[in-house]
């Protein structure tokens, strides 16, 4: 019994151990330090160039995500199924294809926009406009997001929504603002 007794406090030494001092993660081969500001460089061309290598091949966007500890974008190409690739924040290699589940009853092509129609060198003006308008001190543009609107009306191109934040809850402001393909505000919320 005593012996049974030490074992369970042997291990739970050895748990309380690795919950305090967990064992470091050996770094991927393709992991850097990044420290440039994803909306104020040229770090969104570099992670869309990543993602299109990871893709092999050309293909039509349905979403675009930068964000502080990622890019993400979904993506079709053969315009029947849909593929998630995420870049994080400090690699070189994009991970995925991830596959991704659709609803709704409109046709795929509706929903997808060519490459071309992103302009990234609008991202820095964006977030310092979205910034001032939103007009939270200390705040910071988190995301910004190009895709369609859930509503829209035919020929509409896809939008930027930028999110502003500071702080955390529960002293967390923040707000999301839109503008349209060629960088005009369109509203705020």
């Amino acid at each position: 019994m005593a012996r049974l007794i030490s074992d369970l406090a042997r291990v739970q030494r050895e748990q309380e151990l690795q919950r305090l001092y967990p064992t470091p993660t050996p770094a991927p081969a393709d992991a850097y330090e990044e420290t440039r500001d994803m909306f104020a460089s040229d770090l969104p061309r570099e992670s869309l160039e990543a993602i299109r290598q990871a893709a092999g091949r050309d293909f039509r966007l349905m979403e675009l995500r930068f964000g502080d500890d990622r890019t993400t974008a979904t993506v079709s190409t053969d315009g029947q199924s849909v593929q998630q690739f995420t870049l994080r924040r400090g690699r070189k290699q994009a991970e995925g294809p991830s596959p991704v589940n659709l609803i709704g009853d409109n046709p795929l092509a509706d929903s997808l926009y060519a490459q071309e129609a992103v302009d990234l060198a609008l991202i820095p003006k964006l977030a310092q406009d979205a910034v001032a308008r939103s007009g939270i001190e200390g705040g910071r543009v988190t995301s910004a997001t190009f895709a369609y609107q859930i509503a829209r009306y035919k020929g509409e191109s896809p939008v930027w929504t930028l999110m502003v934040e500071r702080g955390t809850p529960p002293d967390w402001a923040h707000q999301s603002l839109t503008y349209d393909a060629k960088g005009e505000f369109k509203d705020a919320f």
